[in-house]
């Protein structure tokens, strides 16, 4: 079999195993994806009291010591072979004697969103947007409870870097539901480790010292029309998305819904400004902010 194995690529592994007679599923635990084997397939002499199935991250089964294990299918050796400390979200470190997974080939990975299609539009997204030789980090996006988000997970255990955000497909319901959930964490995340010099700006974005990459708008005020004003259809306000740590900035109308009148409210570590500009519509405030920061 061919290793790495990534996130995309774990469901046909448990179409294998489920060929060879394992009970075989992908799980996610904490944010942590990986696979459950057993009781089927394994020696039930050697399960731990009361365990039905072991619980393999997916970091696990790429740990370099382990994968002619996972080749043979000798799970209950990977157990076994765990030390005393062993946590589930803590890869092993690397040392002379134990060499874990390359990781100097960036992966982009979507999963578990409860659509192929939408799979693909994000992961490909991924990649244009944070292609990996600017960005030296695996970006993985798993889809959370009944799909109404999304964890963004993005490491380079070598360099310390484990960070995850919630992206909620609610929050942007007016501006590309869960992929542009997902691109906003990511940009947050990575802005903020570009901030703190955890991994270095990208090219692209040397000419902002904020590594702001894109600002969206997130509807928060609606207002009701027809007749007995029932249809929540007219945005009046929006919050900004993307703004760098400790900045915030809203756009509002404070005209009419004939004609708009659009407004930037900003503030700065809890400092608000007062409401500024005059803009044609809420997508032209934005670019003024976008202006500002780049």
């Amino acid at each position: 079999m061919t290793f790495p194995i990534l996130i995309d690529g774990l469901g046909a592994f448990v179409t294998e195993l489920r060929k060879e007679g394992f009970d075989a599923r992908t799980d996610l635990y904490n944010g942590q994806v990986g696979l459950i084997v057993g009781p089927n397939g394994l020696d039930s002499k050697r399960m731990p009291p009361d365990t039905a199935g072991l619980f393999f991250p997916l970091w696990e089964l790429n740990y370099a010591p382990n994968r002619a294990l996972v080749e043979v299918r000798n799970f209950p050796d990977i157990f076994e072979s765990r030390p005393p400390d062993w946590k589930f979200n803590r890869p092993y470190l690397p040392s002379a004697d134990q060499e874990r997974l390359d990781l100097r080939h960036w992966n982009r990975s979507a999963a578990l969103l409860g659509d192929k299609a939408v799979e693909e539009i994000i992961q490909r997204e991924l990649v244009r947007r944070f292609p990996p030789n600017d960005f030296p980090v695996n970006i993985d996006v798993i889809g959370g409870q009944y799909q109404t988000y999304a964890v963004v997970q993005i490491t380079n255990f070598d360099a310390g870097i484990e960070e995850r955000a919630k992206a909620i497909r609610e929050d942007f319901l007016d501006s590309g539901g869960i992929r542009a959930a997902v691109m906003a964490a990511t940009e947050r995340l990575l802005a903020e480790l570009q901030r703190t010099g955890r991994i270095p700006v990208a090219p692209q974005l040397r000419s902002n010292p904020h590594g702001i990459a894109r600002l969206t708008l997130n509807a928060i005020g609606r207002a009701g029309t027809g007749s007995d004003l029932t249809k929540w259809d007219q945005v009046y306000q929006y919050e900004v998305r993307g703004l760098p740590s400790g900045e915030r900035a809203w756009i509002a109308n404070f005209g009419s819904r004939y004609k708009e009148s659009w407004r930037i409210l900003r503030a700065r570590n809890g400092v608000q400004s007062d409401w500024t500009g005059e803009y044609q519509s809420a997508e032209a405030a934005l670019a003024e902010l976008q202006r500002e920061y780049e």
